[in-house]
């Protein structure tokens, strides 16, 4: 639709608009749902009855705003990433020193794994080969690592410059963004084990030594 006709479209009803605040509301409830139940049970332990009971409806219900299991993993997977992506690039492309800009990509991930942690849980799967198995393949797989070599290639841009600059240490700008989120993803799993944490500057000094190299 061009932006013409857009402007010519006829406005909703307040009739349509509260049909659709309810809609969304549902989806948003399923939305909570399944993605306690995926990171509780994995995605092969979860079926959409079990979602559906504990949402209170209908497994039909769940059809009329999702198309399956499957959408509904995917859907859950976008909800919380659409979000830190943008994030991501911002912190990336801004005018800090290189060195500065990698720890501040660490936290954002690392508070932004707590603040949705169930959803951390499903995507570090993803990159824990213990948990592969209990993983869609297919298109959301796909979309999955397609979505991971994007993130690498960002903190590999980051950490390139660093080394141009000489604030980062050397090595194959790709392995060390790999191991960058690697140890990213591990502070996540050990995060959640009660009385195993490091406090987020504890990790952080960990990130400073193992990659910067000019003083501090």
């Amino acid at each position: 639709m061009t932006a013409d006709a857009a402007e010519g479209a006829p406005a909703a009803s307040p009739r349509e608009e509260r049909r659709q605040q309810r809609v969304d509301l549902f989806r948003s409830q399923v939305l909570d749902a399944a993605e306690e139940m995926f990171a509780e049970l994995g995605y092969h332990g979860t079926n959409l009855k079990a979602i559906a009971a504990r949402c209170e409806v209908s497994v039909g219900s769940l059809y009329s705003v999702f198309d399956g299991k499957d959408a509904l993993f995917a859907a859950v997977l976008a909800r919380s990433g659409e979000g830190l992506t943008p994030r991501m690039t911002e912190l990336a492309r801004d005018d800090a020193p290189a060195d500065v800009r990698l720890l501040r990509l660490a936290e954002l991930q690392v508070r932004w794994f707590r603040e949705h942690p169930n959803w951390a849980r499903i995507t570090t799967a993803f990159v824990s080969p213990g948990a592969r198995a209990d993983l869609p393949g297919g298109e959301i797989a796909r979309n999955y690592e397609g979505g991971y070599r994007w993130a690498m290639e960002l903190q590999a841009g980051v950490i390139a410059a660093g080394q141009r600059d000489g604030l980062l240490r050397t090595g194959d700008p790709g392995a060390l963004a790999r191991m960058f989120s690697a140890m990213v993803s591990a502070h996540h799993v050990i995060d959640e084990q009660a009385g195993a944490a490091l406090t987020l500057e504890e990790f952080l000094d960990l990130l400073r030594a193992t990659f910067v190299v000019r003083p501090a």
